[in-house]
């Protein structure tokens, strides 16, 4: 039995600020959702990817990732 599930709400493209990067960039974060036996609930959120350069190629793999988990 699993007591823990973890939902894909939605995936955004965002501009973060580092000083390893020397500046600001462009980074891939998944929204998802945990829930604990079914009605406890809360959002949390992931970067998965970045940093990026210009917004088309941070873009690009947002679509990638909207696609694969099947969101609009």
């Amino acid at each position: 039995m699993n007591f823990f599930k973890k939902k894909v709400i939605s995936v955004t493209v965002e501009r973060t600020w580092s000083t390893t990067w020397n500046g600001l960039r462009w980074t891939v974060v998944i929204h998802y959702q945990k829930c604990l036996f079914g009605f406890l609930k809360w959002e949390d959120m992931c970067s998965v990817s970045g940093p990026f350069d210009n917004k088309q190629d941070a873009k690009r793999v947002a679509k990638r990732l909207r696609h694969k988990y099947n969101l609009n």
